[in-house]
């Protein structure tokens, strides 16, 4: 697999596993919501794929890429940053 993303698994030695960062990220949207009586609703470029990796059921999210703006002419999902130098003028 390091071939595909480049992570080798020298690079993960001592990193969470994907169980302990679903449990961490639950702890903190249950504290939050918790703290400020308000739903949390994550909101990213993607984010279907780090939900479903993460099995985090139940969590509230926006996933821009579902946009009617995440094309161009062809078909072809833009990028965030794109997206972002497009309709906001940020570039990074």
């Amino acid at each position: 697999m390091a071939e595909i993303h480049g992570i080798s698994h020298v690079a993960l030695k001592g990193a969470p596993t994907p169980e302990e960062v679903s449990e961490h990220i639950e702890r903190i949207l249950n504290q939050f919501e918790k703290d400020t009586k308000q739903k949390v609703i994550l909101v990213g470029h993607g984010l279907v794929n780090d939900i479903e990796a993460l099995s985090l059921d139940g969590v509230a999210f926006i996933d821009t890429t579902n946009f009617r703006f995440k094309s161009d002419q062809q078909g072809n999902i833009k990028k965030l940053k794109e997206l972002a130098k497009e309709h906001l003028g940020i570039t990074f």
